[in-house]
């Protein structure tokens, strides 16, 4: 999902409900004739014959090009005005001109005469695209609503940070879909330009499915080349290191001070290192250092220790990778000892358990610090190695 650090989710729940809502409308007014059209041409439903006769026949030309043929028809007393398929049955169609209307559902799907027989003009690539507008609307407002209440609504760069993590693979999938749709739709005009008529079920059933087939490679293809992006990132480092150093304060609180080569964020207390807290000093980062890419590093001090150094007599530093729903802590030369927790704050209690089995006598005095290392780069934020 594309997104700008202007953009926060309020305003992309307001563009996919206005999406909807316009796409809804138009799918209203076109879905009737169009799909009485396309059941009878599909053979999906039975129709009938009434006695009509031709008023006028229209015939506009467009400026930017195509042309439209109306036939204006005359049945039970009242005219109606339909538009048509190009086809040699419309220049004969004079005016009074006895004809036979097809209809399905008490909508007319063609005109008759003699052996020969006119279809309307059904509108399947506007009832395909704006379906598929309909299901890029929903993404959207998804989207939104999920990255707002993981960020907040109004939160500047909310959407860049949480599309930085895994949560936003549903609203990728529905994007896929709905771009299966346009393509498909944008077919089917090619497929009535060529052949002037509808395209047959299987067709479209084989468009569709081709479209959707190479949407999903081309989507596999591309998650592999982030994965392949995201791994050189974090083999190489941009030169440009700012670090965000996070301490306890009075009353519970946490004193954040940026240090670095450049331009950093002014230093700020915070009441809780929550999810909110965590984004709020990426985003003031991101804010603050227009260069790209730059080395953005966590360090957190969550223990006041009293011993001076660790159970085994070293400074222990653990490194953070956020993998799919949950932040994961490693000990740094020592593998196996790891720690997890669904938030950044969490990791300090569930590294005191982990320690605690590992034989320390007072985890909560661990002389320890907890890094996290990530590079901003123009597309937000993605996992590095260990700055130096």
């Amino acid at each position: 999902m594309v997104s700008t650090d202007w953009a926060p989710p309020a305003f992309l729940v307001g563009v996919g409900m206005l999406l909807i809502a316009v796409c809804c409308v138009v799918v209203a007014l076109i879905w009737g004739d169009c799909f009485a059209a396309v059941e009878y041409q599909w053979g999906l439903a039975g129709n009938r014959e009434a006695p009509a006769q031709v008023v006028n026949t229209i015939t506009t030309y467009h400026r930017r090009g195509g042309t439209t043929r109306q036939v204006v028809l005359k049945a039970d007393g009242s005219t109606q005005t339909i538009q048509v398929h190009d086809g040699e049955l419309f220049g004969k169609l004079a005016r009074g001109t006895p004809v036979r209307e097809l209809l399905v559902t008490d909508r007319v799907v063609a005109i008759r005469m003699g052996a020969q027989e006119l279809p309307i003009e059904d509108n399947l690539q506007w009832l395909v695209g704006m379906l598929a507008g309909i299901v890029l609307g929903v993404a959207v407002l998804i989207g939104g609503i999920r990255a707002g209440h993981a960020n907040g609504f109004f939160t500047r760069g909310a959407i860049a940070s949480y599309q930085s993590t895994s949560k936003g693979r549903p609203e990728g999938i529905v994007f896929v879909g709905s771009a299966v749709l346009f393509l498909s739709a944008f077919s089917i005009v090619l497929i009535e330009f060529v052949t002037g008529g509808v395209p047959s079920l299987p067709v479209v059933a084989s468009v569709i499915s081709a479209v959707a087939i190479g949407g999903g490679i081309l989507a596999i293809r591309m998650a592999r080349m982030v994965g392949t992006l995201d791994e050189r990132a974090s083999l190489s480092l941009s030169g440009q290191l700012i670090t965000a150093l996070i301490v306890s304060a009075k009353n519970g609180r946490w004193d954040v001070s940026f240090i670095g080569n450049g331009r950093v964020p002014k230093d700020l207390t915070l009441g809780t290192l929550d999810e909110a807290a965590v984004n709020t000093i990426a985003n003031l980062i991101a804010d603050t250092t227009k260069s790209r890419p730059v080395d953005v590093s966590f360090a957190w001090y969550p223990w006041e220790s009293k011993s001076g150094r660790g159970p085994h007599g070293e400074f222990m530093i653990f490194t953070v990778q956020h993998r799919q729903d949950e932040y994961v802590a490693t000990l740094d030369g020592r593998p196996e000892v790891t720690a997890s927790s669904p938030t950044f704050e969490g990791l300090s209690t569930a590294i005191e358990t982990v320690m605690a089995g590992q034989g320390d006598a007072d985890p909560q005095h661990l002389q320890a610090c907890i890094t996290w290392n990530r590079t901003l780069t123009n597309f937000g934020y993605v996992h590095s190695g260990i700055p130096s």
